[in-house]
């Protein structure tokens, strides 16, 4: 059996519940869908794209106005339906 993390948090986590010492993290590849990560867009993408609590919500915009003006859009606001090239353009 093979143990493994596809980011450094899920195997920082792995790591410390199971006492491992070495999980290795194999990162995603996903030059399958033809889009590159080029954020030109300012807001940032909440998701999933249904399901988040209006509190949550509400306290991200908040803490975002206060802390430098950053903009928290729910993914289905913005993109009822989306492509890939829509969430790369995100930060």
């Amino acid at each position: 059996n093979i143990i493994a993390a596809n980011n450094r948090y899920d195997a920082e986590y792995l790591k410390y519940f199971t006492g491992l010492d070495d999980v290795p993290v194999i990162p995603n590849f996903c030059d399958y869908v033809g889009v590159s990560y080029k954020p030109t867009r300012t807001q940032i993408l909440v998701g999933p794209g249904r399901g988040i609590k209006d509190t949550l919500f509400r306290a991200l915009e908040s803490i975002g106005k206060s802390r430098g003006g950053f903009i928290f859009k729910r993914v289905r606001d913005l993109y009822p339906h989306f492509e890939y090239a829509d969430l790369a353009a995100h930060p």
